[in-house]
């Protein structure tokens, strides 16, 4: 029998990770110690689960419905919680820590971006209206939505079926895809690709290129901005998709003016073709870059950091959030921009520290770049509930506010109807199939409903 169990865990509850929870139940033990960096990530069950773990005799399973219950303050959680959690904050640790401070920067989408954002949404409303949507289909929805919203070419709306079968010919009967391959099989990859991905792969070969983007988006943009005359200087220039992005149009902005005040930036993304296309930006711009994501070895990973931190004419340092938020140390950088943003704040906080972190002499400032009036103004108004929710639980100054179990269903939309939200969908999701459903319902002027 062991004196004390020590268990060091990012995410822990029985919904998310029930195989580690029942194996970690298995092990007798006299004392049990757990520490966890983020106690809570999406709701308070993940805190109750904890506490379920440490003092099962304690915290039973009807107790935690208790605790679960709305009409519960967070006054009475935080004392009935107090005498078994211990949180130390860096701020409260480590005078030394520099300044941190956070903008969120609000941008509304351009003209031609606004009217594939409508396109999307069109489909969607009138496959709805139709009764031809299943709920399956909603986090595609939700995703596709997304996608557009930081960039339509992370979407297929510029390569018709026409174009689709040209491609489809050639590759199949190239071997691009293997000498086995059927045309079926082939059909079916390229049915999932992206705008940017088709692009890339007719860039490959001399006979696909006059399918390639730069014509097609060139007429897409003249159509949309026939007005705004700066879009030509792109004419020639592969770094023409920069145009069709809000976000882009607004980095290519920010990037050289922080350059230019001496600053330093890590610039993250969730999606690895994001960061391909702000590779194409830093290219336009002439500025130096680094760029680390999941597909980057681990061997080299090391020598990316040092090359970042030890030269200063590196500006940029391109990172997916999940492969390099956390472990890094890039004190090289004081400026943080986050160009989509995580469901879960913690994600997005882990990636703020590595360069908020103990050797770093510069104040630090985080940019947070939101789509205005799409599904990534939703991402980033529960992201900021989450957050607040956490602080309201476990740190001494809150507003006092109902303990909702789940909170990130009725941030979701204001106006849904929350009792519905709770009535379906697992224990413990981040986003169940029935916020997606709030949030497209809105999205889609109420189809749902």
């Amino acid at each position: 029998m062991f004196w004390a169990f020590l268990s060091c865990v990012a995410t822990f509850h029985p919904f998310s990770a029930p195989r580690r929870y029942q194996r970690l139940n298995q092990i007798v033990c006299r004392c049990k110690l757990l520490l966890t960096g983020t106690p809570i990530q999406n709701s308070s069950t993940e805190l109750f689960s904890i506490l379920h773990y440490l003092l099962p005799h304690t915290f039973t399973a009807e107790r935690i419905q208790e605790l679960n219950s709305a009409s519960v303050n967070a006054d009475r959680v935080r004392a009935m919680m107090a005498p078994f959690i211990l949180r130390r904050l860096k701020s409260e640790v480590l005078g030394q820590l520099v300044a941190k401070a956070d903008r969120s920067e609000v941008l509304k989408l351009g003209t031609a971006q606004r009217a594939s954002y409508d396109g999307v949404i069109r489909k969607y409303r009138d496959r709805a209206k139709g009764g031809g949507l299943q709920s399956r289909e909603f986090e595609h929805i939700f995703t596709e939505l997304r996608k557009v919203a930081n960039h339509p070419l992370l979407s297929r709306q510029h390569y018709g079926p026409d174009v689709l079968q040209q491609i489809i010919t050639y590759t199949w009967q190239a071997g691009v895809w293997g000498a086995e391959a059927r045309r079926e099989q082939v059909e079916e990859e390229v049915a999932t690709m992206s705008d940017i991905d088709l692009h890339d792969l007719c860039e490959q070969y001399p006979s696909l290129r006059k399918v390639r983007l730069q014509r097609i988006l060139l007429r897409w943009l003249f159509a949309c901005n026939r007005s705004d005359g700066r879009f030509w200087q792109f004419a020639l220039d592969r770094s023409l998709i920069v145009c069709g992005s809000a976000k882009l149009l607004r980095l290519r902005e920010m990037l050289p003016e922080l350059s230019g005040q001496g600053h330093r930036m890590l610039v993250f993304s969730q999606w690895t073709t994001m960061l391909d296309l702000l590779e194409l930006l830093c290219s336009d711009l002439g500025m130096e870059y680094r760029r680390l994501d999941g597909s980057t070895p681990v061997a080299e990973r090391q020598q990316l950091v040092d090359d970042f931190n030890g030269d200063d004419t590196i500006k940029v340092f391109l990172l997916s959030t999940r492969a390099g938020g956390l472990g890094l140390n890039l004190t090289g950088a004081d400026t943080c921009i986050f160009h989509d943003l995580d469901f879960n704040p913690q994600n997005d906080r882990q990636a703020e520290d590595r360069c908020h972190r103990l050797g770093q002499t510069r104040p630090v400032t985080v940019y947070k770049l939101v789509a205005a009036e799409t599904v990534d103004a939703k991402i980033a108004e529960i992201a900021m509930r989450k957050a607040e929710f956490a602080d309201d639980a476990l740190c001494e100054s809150y507003a006092t506010q109902a303990f909702a179990a789940r909170l990130p269903l009725e941030c979701v939309v204001p106006t849904c109807n929350i009792a519905a939200c709770r009535s379906g969908g697992g224990k413990g999701e981040e986003i169940g199939s029935l916020g997606l459903k709030a949030v497209l319902s809105e999205a889609l002027d109420g189809v749902f409903d």
